[in-house]
C-alpha cells in the first residue's frame, strides 16, 4: 500500500474552539460539512477526572448487574469489525453480559497489552440506563435539552465507514479516536455492502482504508482524494451530518465516546432511509425508460433547488409542494400509506 493512501495523510475538517448555538445553527450546520470543536467538553468531569480504565468506569455505574450487549473481536481480525472471509456471517461475536462482566474482560484486556488478547466494545448504550449519575454533567449546549446522549466503550475497535440517519455529534471522553470522512457524493467510489445484511445496521464501506487493496477496490483512490480525517483527544468533539460516511478507530486500550443524535427536520413516518428502500423496491425492477422517466420526476418535485415545481402555482394553492404543517403531513402520510397498499 501507498503510503499516500493512509487516513493520516488526508486533510482534516475544520476546526473550532468555540461554537456557540446561533452559529452552529444558522452559519455551520446549514453548510452540510462536519467540523471538529476543540475542547468542546474539557469542562465535563467525567473529561477532567480522567477516564484512564474500565475500573474508573466501573465507578461510575451504580448498575452493575444490568444486562449489555457486548461485542467481541478475536485478536487475529486486528480489532476491525467486518463480516467473515467469504461474507456468509461476522467476524465478531455479540453476547448479553452483566455491565460488571463487560468492564472486567475490557480491563483484562487493557491490562494486558499483547497482541493476542480480543477486544471488547458496548455500542450506542443509554446514559441515563446505565450511568445516570453521569447525565448531569455532560450538557450539549447545541442540541435540544433533554435529548438522550449515548456512551460507547471499549478497546482498540474499528468501526468500517457507514453513515448514519440523523446528525450526529461525537464527543471523545477517554482515549483517542480516528474519525476519517468521505462525502456521499463519493458513495460510488466506497464499494458499500449489503443493505440488508451488515454489521450493525447501515451498510458498510468493504474497502479496509487503513490498508486499501486498489487492486480489488480501484475506484477508492479517488475517493480518498474527497476524504478527511482527524485524530481527536478527551474533551474534543466532532459534528458528522447525515449522511456523511465516517470510519471510526479506536486508538487507545480503553476509550469512551459519548454521542447525540437528531434531526433537523420532522421527517414523520417518511425518514429519509426507508424512502431510499421503498424507492429500492419501487424503480429498480421498472424497464429503463421507466427509471429515466421517475428519475425526471424525483429531480423536479424532490431535487431541484430553484423550487421549479410550484413556482408557477400560486402560493395558497402549494399544497403538498409548499410548506408542510402538521395537517398536510398527516393528509400526506394517509396518501402514502394508501399508496402502500
Amino acid at each position: 500500500m501507498s503510503e499516500s493512501f493512509v487516513p493520516s495523510n488526508m486533510p482534516s475538517p475544520l476546526v473550532f474552539e468555540r461554537v456557540s448555538r446561533e452559529q452552529f445553527e444558522q452559519e455551520l450546520q446549514p453548510m452540510g460539512q462536519p467540523f471538529v470543536m476543540k475542547g468542546f467538553a474539557k469542562h465535563w468531569h467525567i473529561v477532567k477526572s480522567g477516564l484512564n480504565s474500565p475500573n474508573d468506569l466501573r465507578r461510575k455505574a451504580p448498575q452493575l448487574n444490568e444486562a449489555i450487549s457486548v461485542t467481541r473481536i478475536l485478536a487475529e481480525e486486528k480489532s476491525r469489525m467486518f463480516y467473515n472471509p467469504d461474507m456468509t456471517g461476522m467476524n465478531f461475536g455479540v453476547a448479553s453480559l452483566s455491565l460488571d462482566d463487560c468492564l472486567r474482560r475490557m480491563q483484562e484486556t487493557a491490562d494486558n497489552g499483547k497482541d493476542d488478547s480480543p477486544d471488547y466494545a458496548a455500542q450506542c448504550v443509554p446514559v441515563a440506563k446505565y450511568f445516570p449519575q453521569i447525565l448531569n454533567n455532560i450538557d450539549n449546549p447545541l442540541v435540544e435539552k433533554g435529548l438522550e446522549p449515548f456512551i460507547w466503550f471499549g478497546n482498540r475497535v474499528i468501526v468500517a465507514p457507514h453513515f448514519d440517519e440523523t446528525d450526529n455529534i461525537a464527543v471523545v471522553a477517554a482515549g483517542r479516536r480516528r474519525f476519517t470522512l468521505f462525502p456521499p457524493q463519493q458513495t460510488k467510489n466506497l464499494y458499500i455492502g449489503p443493505l440488508d445484511f451488515n454489521p450493525a445496521g447501515q451498510a458498510i464501506s468493504l474497502v479496509n482504508i487503513l490498508k486499501p487493496d486498489l487492486d480489488a477496490h480501484p475506484k477508492y483512490a479517488e475517493a480518498y482524494k474527497h476524504g478527511l480525517s482527524v485524530e481527536l483527544a478527551p474533551g474534543d468533539a466532532i459534528y458528522i451530518p447525515t449522511p456523511w460516511w465516517h470510519h471510526v478507530q479506536s486508538l487507545s486500550p480503553f476509550n469512551v465516546l459519548i454521542n447525540y443524535w437528531w434531526s433537523q427536520n420532522d421527517f414523520g413516518t417518511a425518514k429519509p432511509l426507508g424512502a431510499l428502500l421503498h424507492a429500492i423496491q419501487a424503480f429498480r425492477t421498472l424497464p429503463k425508460p421507466q427509471q429515466d422517466a421517475f428519475r425526471a420526476l424525483l429531480d423536479y418535485y424532490v431535487f431541484d433547488e430553484a423550487n421549479a415545481s410550484r413556482e408557477h402555482i400560486p402560493e395558497h394553492a402549494h399544497g403538498w409542494l409548499g410548506e408542510l404543517d402538521d395537517e398536510k403531513r398527516r393528509v400526506l402520510e394517509h396518501w402514502i400509506k394508501n399508496f402502500s397498499q
